[in-house]
C-alpha cells in the first residue's frame, strides 16, 4: 500500500501493539517502538515513499510522558 501511494503520503500516522497479555491497563497498546510492530522495515517503507513526519498515537497511555519520551526517542532513531 505504502508503495502504491509513493509520492502522495506526507504523513504516517503510527501506533504500536502490546504483546498479548502486556498493557492489559493501557488496553494492549504500547509506546511506538516498544510493542510487536518491526519498524526498520515499516520506516524503511515510509522514506523510501517520501514520508518525512510521523504522527504517534498511544489510544490509553497510563504514563502520557513516558509515552511521549519513549515513542519519540524510537522515531528520533529511526
Amino acid at each position: 500500500m505504502v508503495e502504491r501511494f509513493a509520492g502522495q503520503i506526507h504523513a504516517a500516522h503510527i501506533k504500536d501493539v502490546a504483546p498479548a497479555g502486556a498493557c492489559t491497563d493501557e488496553d494492549g497498546w504500547a509506546d511506538v517502538g516498544h510493542g510487536m510492530v518491526t519498524w526498520a522495515p515499516v520506516h524503511a517503507a515510509l522514506q523510501k515513499a517520501g514520508v518525512r513526519r510521523y504522527v504517534i498515537e498511544h489510544d490509553n497511555p497510563n504514563d502520557h510522558r513516558r509515552c511521549a519520551r519513549r515513542s519519540l526517542a524510537t522515531v528520533q532513531a529511526f
